[in-house]
Order: structure tokens, then C-alpha cells, then sequence
């Protein structure tokens, strides 16, 4: 690749209706998989620079630059299968999902196939996510395990925690560690176990722990969107099985992350 593409690369961005990425210099896509390293709404007046990056194989390394591209109506990860299809061709297949706000690293796979595979490594706890979450508060104990029975009302888009089982009634389990506590928040840690819509913000809601910037759930901090970021995904290529990690981080610089300096600093030296 010469000078100048890499160039033209390292300038060139994707703007879809405050999603925001752009294509690294260097960047590769999978015949079978793509992850997106960083993906997230962002206000109208914001400024970022995110890394949209296609993994593996070096072979197939994209020479191709992405344009500029912006659409009125969006739905976070529906508009990115949209945009990834139109840019590559063929059918894009989501196999998680983020909820809407929230950022951070994402996976799509290229084939039906590769999409199964997935799914079945999600279902059989192969397919690792965990989360970073500023909340108010300082969870008790500092770690360990939520379980909880989460009923999703579709009427008013929340997701609650119940007692008793019944229908549409499932339930949820997750572990934590809390990183930091600071000026009366944290940060914590995420493992998820289970997938259930808004299954972090309500579990951590219930117990008085709202997600900053989440007032669906109670939170009162307006200077932030709800504080949620998909850290770090673990799970095995779907052909080769070879085991793979991606991680992205949020920008430390602006809150509510900022808050908590000791974190960023460790993981800026990792």
C-alpha cells in the first residue's frame, strides 16, 4: 500500500447518524468475519476519531477507502449492517447487539455460516463479552455475581426485575468487579453470562446502582449518555477456531470516564 493510500485512509471517515468509525491504515477483512473496534453514537456537536478496522486474513487487506456517508434515520447496528453491506456487498449478519448510546467493540460475521457458529459459541458461553459501566455509587461486595429474573415490558421499552417467574420472564446473570470509585461513582468491570435486553442497566438500576447518564433507569446525571462501553470481545474464529480478542476502549478524556484517572492511566500502559 503506498504512502498515499495510507493516507487517504487514515483521513477518510464514516459518519451514520452520529455513528461514527473510520478505516484504519492497514486494516483487514475476514472472508467470514468483520469487528468494528469502536462504534458509538455521539451528539451532533461532538468530535471523535474511532477505528473501524476489518480483521484477518492479511490477505485480504482492503485497498479500497470507505467514503464519507451520512443517513437521517438510523437504528445503531441495523444502519451498520446496512453501511457494511453496501460498502462490501453480500449479506452482513449481526450476531450481538448494542443498545442504542452505548459503544465500543462489535462483530458481524459475512456468512451464514460463520453467523451459526457464533450464535451456537453465544449460546454455549464461548462468545465472551464484558463491559466497561460508570455507575453511581460503590457496588457491595466489590465483586461478584447479579442473578436476577428480568421481564422486558415492550410497551414502555424497559426491562424490569421480578420475583416470580412467568411469561416472557427470563433470567439474567452477570459478574463484576469494580475497577475505581470516585467523587461517588464507579467504574466496574462487566462479564456478561447472559444477553438480555438492557440486562447491565436494569440489574444495576435495581440495586440502586443506576448506569450513569441512563435515566430510563434513574439516573439524574444530563451530562453524560447512559455509560455503557463493549470493551472486550473473546470468542474463536468461526472456520479456523483460532482464538481471538478485541478490545476498545472509551476516550478517557471525556466524561464520565475521566472521572477515574488511576484506571485510565493502567490501562493506557497496558
Amino acid at each position: 500500500m503506498s504512502a498515499t493510500e495510507i493516507d487517504l485512509l487514515n483521513k477518510k471517515s464514516l459518519c451514520v447518524c452520529g455513528v461514527c468509525a473510520a478505516l484504519s491504515a492497514g486494516s483487514f477483512l475476514s472472508d467470514y468475519l468483520i469487528c468494528i473496534k469502536s462504534l458509538f453514537r455521539i451528539s451532533p456537536h461532538a468530535s471523535c476519531l474511532h477505528i473501524f478496522r476489518h480483521i484477518l486474513p492479511k490477505s485480504s487487506l482492503i485497498h479500497k477507502v470507505l467514503p464519507a456517508v451520512s443517513l437521517s434515520q438510523c437504528d445503531g447496528q441495523e444502519d451498520m449492517v446496512s453501511l457494511l453491506r453496501n460498502q462490501l456487498g453480500g449479506t452482513i449478519y449481526p450476531v450481538h447487539r448494542l443498545d442504542r448510546n452505548v459503544g465500543g467493540v462489535m462483530a458481524f460475521a459475512r456468512t451464514a455460516g460463520a453467523a451459526s457458529v457464533l450464535s451456537g459459541e453465544i449460546a454455549d458461553g464461548g462468545f465472551v463479552k464484558r463491559y466497561l459501566a460508570a455507575v453511581k455509587g460503590a457496588p457491595l461486595p466489590d465483586s461478584g455475581e447479579m442473578t436476577d429474573l428480568l421481564f422486558r415490558d415492550s410497551v414502555s421499552g424497559r426491562t424490569y426485575v421480578v420475583k416470580r417467574p412467568r411469561k416472557g420472564v427470563r433470567e439474567a446473570r452477570l459478574a463484576y468487579r469494580t475497577l475505581e470509585s470516585a467523587e461517588e461513582k464507579s467504574l466496574v468491570l462487566v462479564r456478561l453470562y447472559t444477553g438480555r435486553t438492557h440486562q447491565i442497566r436494569a440489574q444495576f438500576a435495581s440495586r440502586g446502582m443506576p448506569l450513569l447518564g441512563d435515566g430510563k433507569y434513574g439516573s439524574r446525571d444530563k451530562k453524560c449518555d447512559t455509560a455503557l462501553w463493549s470493551y472486550r470481545l473473546t470468542f474463536a474464529h468461526p472456520v479456523s477456531g483460532e482464538p481471538l480478542e478485541f478490545e476498545s476502549l472509551p476516550d478517557f478524556s471525556q466524561y464520565p470516564w475521566s472521572v477515574f484517572v488511576n484506571t485510565c492511566r493502567q490501562i493506557s500502559c497496558k
